[in-house]
């Protein structure tokens, strides 16, 4: 969040607004169900599609999926550096984003 919080659409401000739209008692912030990364069995859950761009949440994604595999989850994981928040919406006009979209179709369709 630190290195990633400004200048890739999803800035520390905004992401801070999101949080307090849904979580009102800033105590809930370690709850699990808040952030799944806190969960401390993972064990139970079902194989995964992680997908990860440039943004203040890339490094808690890229350690969700660490943590899903170490608890024995199936994870595909797509990381996408080149491509920040929101590219799922930009496929239309960026061909690295239509890319990206293809393959998390493709990856959905396999777990499908």
């Amino acid at each position: 969040m630190q290195t990633l919080g400004q200048g890739f659409g999803l800035d520390m401000a905004l992401l801070t607004w999101f949080r307090s739209q849904f979580i009102q008692d800033p105590a809930m912030m370690e709850d699990y169900r808040v952030s799944p990364l806190r969960n401390p069995d993972l064990s139970d859950l079902p194989p995964a599609i992680l997908i990860t761009a440039t943004d203040p949440l890339r490094d808690e994604g890229l350690e969700y999926g660490e943590k899903l595999r170490a608890a024995g989850v199936d994870v595909t994981a797509l990381d996408y550096p080149q491509l920040v928040h929101g590219f799922l919406t930009m496929g239309g006009v960026i061909p690295a984003a239509r890319k990206a979209v293809n393959a998390i179709c493709d990856a959905t369709v396999q777990r499908l």
